[in-house]
């Protein structure tokens, strides 16, 4: 059995291109071909430059900009344009532009024919929404449906743009970047409040301008960026580049400390314990965790004051007054008819997004059985990717990101057990743009530069 599993994971077939394919993308380039002649124009002069620096923008647009308001969309619900938006449009047009000049690019057709998966099974539960009036505002459940398509194209741009083994390397220094200047923000916030503690004695970050009441969506996120950049410490054998990165995740543990979510907590917890599968780097793993549990215990992060109230938060049935309480009604709720829309779901956006603390709880429910094992091929096919990389020599390099992209992977996975990371940009897009690049590094030595 394990042999064949290995096997399964080492021999990935080789896969069409899903984009090249497409033969809608085939028709509009016999239309506009003419005007775009290959070799010529933005394929091999503006494009790369403009993909180099509009996905960074895209990065920190994200997490930094505010959303500015267009007017109401739908009853209670407005229209909102976000600081992503532009960057992505820009994006995708640059690589359209390239895909019909027929540009030779990386891709990764695996993951990316899943994801198209997904995005069908959503398209089908709002059709089936639609059918069985479960859906009250098709709008709505579009505007989702288009959500989850821009965060594919972050994924295809960050690949895609990879014409040489520097745009990888480039790509995930800005990753690193992002994380040090949100926790650079979160060291200036703990210090310089700008308001008095929502909850009584916790002041959590991230929950005032720019961010929207972001704390544990930040919590994500640097759960997700001290999952991958422990990747690199533990295999990093240069002790001066070890201890840069030691310094970092400290200077980084903090500001996550600081917003006081516990399912980040949880979420971290898992990610460091996951390396311990590896061989080779369990004394450096230990050495970490020790160092880390050290700084939580010295510097005032009141870590030990929200985990020793566990205990009354799982006990209490009181959802006003214990967020697993109100986690538990929520889901209840959710699938209290689930037995009537099991294969296809209720309809992306149907629940108006009341009912969830769980992006598991949420595919399944609006997009059913169909978008939920849909959404788990993604996964499967991005673990099948990266791990398959293990039964090939890597270098330090190469060995340290599949390390760290499983780890923030796993990560990431639990918190989506009490949040809907997948769903919120602020966790979505730095996670695919991340993926993208490891990608795009991983394979930029298997396919000459065009």
């Amino acid at each position: 059995m394990e042999s064949q599993i290995l096997r399964w994971v080492q021999n990935i077939p080789s896969m069409p291109s899903v984009l090249g394919e497409s033969r809608i993308l085939g028709w509009i380039r016999q239309g506009v071909s003419s005007f775009f002649p290959k070799g010529r124009g933005i394929s091999t002069s503006i494009g790369p430059s403009l993909g180099k620096w509009l996905l960074p923008i895209l990065l920190f647009a994200c997490v930094f900009i505010p959303r500015v308001s267009l007017g109401p969309l739908v009853p209670f619900y407005s229209l909102d344009l976000r600081g992503e938006d532009i960057p992505l449009l820009i994006l995708t047009l640059v690589v359209f532009v390239m895909m019909v000049q027929r540009v030779s690019l990386f891709e990764v057709p695996s993951v990316e024919r899943f994801f198209l998966l997904f995005l069908l099974a959503a398209e089908v539960s709002i059709l089936n929404g639609l059918w069985m009036r479960t859906i009250d505002k098709p709008l709505l459940s579009y505007f989702y449906l288009l959500k989850w398509l821009e965060y594919f194209l972050v994924f295809v741009a960050a690949v895609r743009f990879t014409l040489d083994e520097k745009q990888p390397r480039f790509l995930l220094a800005t990753f690193f970047l992002l994380g040090i200047v949100v926790a650079a923000y979160g060291w200036w916030e703990h210090f310089f409040p700008a308001g008095k503690a929502v909850y009584p004695n916790y002041y959590r970050l991230f929950e005032r301008t720019p961010f929207h009441g972001d704390a544990n969506h930040i919590g994500g996120l640097l759960v997700l960026w001290i999952g991958f950049f422990t990747g690199f410490f533990l295999n990093t054998k240069d002790r001066a580049r070890a201890a840069i990165f030691l310094i970092s995740l400290i200077f980084v543990l903090l500001p996550l400390a600081w917003t006081y979510s516990r399912k980040s907590y949880f979420a971290l917890a898992a990610a460091l314990l996951f390396p311990f599968i590896f061989k080779g780097t369990r004394k450096r793993l230990i050495f970490l965790l020790s160092i880390l549990t050290l700084v939580s215990l010295v510097f005032p992060t009141r870590i030990s004051e929200r985990l020793l109230d566990l205990g009354e938060a799982f006990g209490s049935v009181d959802p006003f007054h214990s967020s697993w309480a109100a986690n538990w009604v929520m889901w209840k709720q959710a699938l209290w008819n689930f037995d009537q829309f099991f294969l296809w779901g209720s309809g992306l956006g149907s629940r108006h997004r009341l009912f969830y603390e769980s992006q598991y709880i949420l595919v399944l429910t609006e997009t059913g059985l169909f978008g939920f094992f849909s959404l788990m091929l993604v996964f499967l096919a991005m673990v099948r990717e990266m791990t398959s990389r293990f039964s090939k020599r890597m270098t330090e390099t190469e060995k340290a990101m599949a390390v760290g992209w499983l780890t923030g992977g796993v990560g990431l996975l639990v918190h989506n057990m009490s949040c809907v990371s997948l769903t919120v940009a602020k966790i979505a897009i730095p996670f695919w743009f991340l993926t993208g690049g490891v990608f795009a590094a991983l394979k930029a030595k298997q396919k000459p530069s065009p």
